[in-house]
């Protein structure tokens, strides 16, 4: 013999009698919002500067060295979860000179979800690799270097 539940009976009732009472006889529940937080860093790679003489031009801004072509401003990041799922997509903000023959380049990725044991993070092209981190660091500034 069937047991029905008390919500059961209410919409089999409503329905029964012609009533209009559809709210919470579906089954289904809301969906809960996903906690997302926003993973932010660095990516360095090198470049290469104009010398002149002895004297190398450093400029503001920079553009990778050749091989590089697909870290740019604009450039996709990725952030993977376990399975290598794309979560999320952001990219690479302007290169900015730095010490040497470095260029950095800044990165934002919005709206990631949190709840996964690990994440990966992939910057570029297939042949870059990619930096697995874990759920506490995904609030930390993170610092990529390739080359």
């Amino acid at each position: 013999m069937l047991n029905p539940s008390p919500r059961g009976v209410v919409c089999a009732l409503a329905l029964l009698t012609g009533g209009l009472l559809l709210t919470g006889c579906s089954g289904a529940s809301e969906p809960e919002a996903t906690e997302t937080t926003e993973v932010r860093g660095t990516l360095t790679v090198p470049t290469v500067h104009e010398v002149v003489g002895n004297t190398t031009i450093v400029e503001p801004t920079c553009e990778a060295a050749p091989g590089y072509g697909d870290v740019r401003k604009g450039g996709q990041v990725a952030v993977l979860d376990p399975e290598g799922t794309i979560v999320a997509i952001g990219e690479l903000g302007e290169g900015k000179s730095g010490i040497g023959n470095d260029c950095t380049f800044p990165f934002s990725v919005p709206d990631v979800p949190v709840g996964e044991k690990f994440y990966s993070i992939d910057v570029g092209n297939e042949f870059r690799g990619i930096h697995t981190i874990t759920e506490d660091q995904l609030g930390v500034y993170q610092t990529l270097t390739i080359g």
